[in-house]
Parts: C-alpha cells; sequence; structure tokens
C-alpha cells in the first residue's frame, strides 16, 4: 500500500509549516541591524491582524541566532509570566554564564530550584541586579542576548521590565528584544507615558503576502495550471492564514467548489474571524457591517452615509480599522476589506445574529 503523502500546510498558530512564504526581506533587515556595531534599534515590534505571520517571523530570525551560538544568546519570554524573573532564571540556566558569577545570591528570588554553595563572595538578592550581572559577563564574553516575547500586551510585569531593559541598553550591554503584538495592543502600550522605549522601537507591520508569490507557490506545490492557481491566490488577499488554510482543504479536494469554498469559510471563521469580530467595539462593527453592505471597493462618502456617520468621527473609525489590518485603502477616499472572505463572514454573522 502506497503510503499517503502529508500535507504541508496547517493551520496551527506559531507552528513553521513545511510550506510557507518566508518575509526574508524583513527577516534580513532585522538581522542586520541586531549585528551592526552600534546598532540604529535595540527593540524591534512586529505587527499585523492576527494570523499574518508574526509568530513564524519572530521563531525564523530567532533561530538564525540560535545558530550563530559562538555570538549569541536567545532567550523566549513567555508574555503570561514575570518577564525579569524568567529572563534572569533562563540567562542563569546558561551554563557559560552560571560559572562566571562573582556572587552569591538567593536562589529563591529566580522563583526555581538550584543549590549554590556559600562561600564570601558578595551576597546579592535583587533580580535586576543578578540580571544585569549576567548580561554582564555575556558581555565580557563577546555575546549578544537577544530576549523573544510574543504578544506582548499592557500589563504592570511589561512595564516593570521595560524600565530594567532601558536601564541595560543605556548601560550599552548587547540586549536585544524581539517582540510581536496586534495593533490594539501596541497602541495601548504607546499610550503608557512608563514604558517609553516602546515608541522608540522599530516597528515593522506585516503586510499581505505577494500574490504572484502565492499563486507560484500553489502552482509548484500542486502542480496546476497558472490560470487555477492565480485564483487560489486572489482567494487568500496575500492572507498568510488563509494561504495556509486554502493550501490546506485544496490539498485534499483538488478543485475548488461549493464544499470547498464552505470549508475554507469555515476554517477562517473558527481559527480568526469569530476572534477578532468578538475583540472590536460597537462602533468599529458598525462601520464594517456599512462596508459589507456596498460595492466591492466602496467610496468614503457611500459608506459613511450607510452608516450614517459624520466626516471627523468617520475618519477616526477608518484609519484605526485600516491599522488593524482589517479594511485597506486602495485608492484615496475608497475603502475594501483586508480579509479574505471577511464580507461574507459578517452577512453570515448578521443572518445568525437576526434569527
Amino acid at each position: 500500500m502506497q503510503k499517503k503523502e502529508t500535507n504541508p500546510f496547517i493551520l496551527t498558530f506559531g507552528k513553521e509549516p513545511v510550506e510557507y512564504i518566508s518575509r526574508m526581506s524583513i527577516n534580513d533587515e532585522i538581522l542586520q541591524i541586531f549585528q551592526q556595531d552600534n546598532p540604529n534599534y535595540q527593540a524591534v515590534i512586529l505587527t499585523g491582524v492576527r494570523g499574518s505571520g508574526k509568530t513564524v517571523l519572530l521563531n525564523s530570525i530567532i533561530e538564525t541566532l540560535e545558530n550563530d551560538s559562538a555570538n549569541w544568546i536567545c532567550i523566549r519570554l513567555n508574555s503570561s509570566r514575570d518577564y525579569l524573573h524568567s529572563l534572569a532564571a533562563k540567562l542563569y540556566a546558561v551554563n557559560t554564564l552560571q560559572k562566571e558569577l562573582k556572587i552569591h545570591f538567593n536562589a529563591s528570588i529566580l522563583g526555581f530550584g538550584v543549590s549554590v554553595e556559600k562561600d564570601n563572595r558578595t551576597e546579592v538578592s535583587d533580580i535586576e541586579t543578578i540580571t544585569e550581572h549576567l548580561l554582564k559577563i555575556a558581555a565580557q564574553k563577546r555575546k549578544r542576548v537577544c530576549i523573544a516575547i510574543d504578544e506582548i500586551s499592557n500589563s504592570e510585569d511589561l512595564r516593570i521590565f521595560a524600565k530594567s531593559f532601558q536601564m541595560f541598553a543605556g548601560e550599552k550591554l548587547p540586549v536585544f528584544l524581539l517582540m510581536t503584538g496586534l495593533y490594539e495592543n501596541i497602541y495601548e502600550i504607546e499610550k503608557d507615558k512608563t514604558i517609553t522605549f516602546i515608541r522608540r522601537a522599530m516597528k515593522v507591520t506585516l503586510e499581505p503576502l505577494n500574490l504572484q508569490t502565492v499563486s507560484a507557490s500553489y502552482k509548484r506545490i500542486f502542480s496546476i495550471d497558472k490560470q487555477t492557481s492565480v485564483k487560489l491566490a486572489k482567494l487568500t488577499k496575500g492572507y498568510a492564514f488563509a494561504y495556509q488554510a486554502l493550501g490546506y482543504i485544496f490539498w485534499q479536494k483538488r478543485k475548488i467548489d461549493d464544499d470547498f469554498m464552505d470549508e475554507y469559510d469555515r476554517y477562517l471563521s473558527e481559527y480568526v474571524y469569530d476572534m477578532m469580530w468578538k475583540d472590536l467595539s460597537e462602533k468599529d462593527r458598525t462601520i464594517l457591517s456599512a462596508v459589507s453592505e456596498c460595492t466591492e471597493i466602496a467610496s468614503v462618502k457611500e459608506i459613511r452615509e450607510q452608516c450614517h456617520m459624520d466626516s471627523k468621527p468617520f475618519s477616526f473609525y477608518r484609519d484605526r480599522l485600516i491599522k488593524k489590518g482589517l479594511l485597506s485603502s486602495p485608492k484615496q477616499g475608497y475603502l475594501t476589506f483586508a480579509l479574505p472572505r471577511f464580507r461574507e463572514f459578517i452577512k453570515e454573522w448578521e443572518l445568525f445574529e437576526s434569527l
């Protein structure tokens, strides 16, 4: 019996699939910045809509640095835990740093079990001081430290960590920060005057994938004609998750029919759109619903009339929805949905709400 080939597309967020379209230009730009003798930025934020590929890109960059272990130490932090304590614990776990410590400290501070023999070394119990010592050892060994945090949000832990990171960077320690976050979370953080380094960080918004590249990828993987591959690519609108979901379904069905589209809509809804919709304000939903009632590419005037809004308040929400990655402006004065099948999703949601 012939062994069935494994589907190269996946629906799991954050995990690097067998088939994916890399963002080499962004990847290389960030790596070049971090590897400069006098880097312009020591903190980079990757932002974009859910499913745009932020986590995959972060992992790709970190894996490249991890492969250069002679020069880099990479620390991945869990965004739901205490950043500073986790950083200290993971730095301490690096053998080349631990054995060079010239201080004795209360290991319970780190929140994990470790045995440290007492001697005549200076005792330290402050977590920030411990972290600083470990980073100085890394500097002495000519190693740079890259800290990766996926999906940051405004929190007390982030505020504490931010102040420490600013201090480490101010002391010219070789510490770098790579983060991902949704637009709305980054916006909330930027409003917090205690986290000023976020405003100064390099921000990279992940744009849609190039449709020609998506089409070529499908054509190669499925050995299909160009007309079909272009049709598939257009159905994704360059949305990274859609590229995976559509590829996953086509691998199984090998044809575009009503069942194919129903399954595609279901994956988009269950994995991303339901959550996106729940996170929106009532006014955001009102505007998006108005867009769904207009032509494919609608004028701002047409949309405003549909949702009965004046120009000034509408402009605020329009700009926010564009930054959130839900709307795009193909030409001045016009709007359309940035995400594939989002119009259909809204209409189905409204149908269920009306029954």
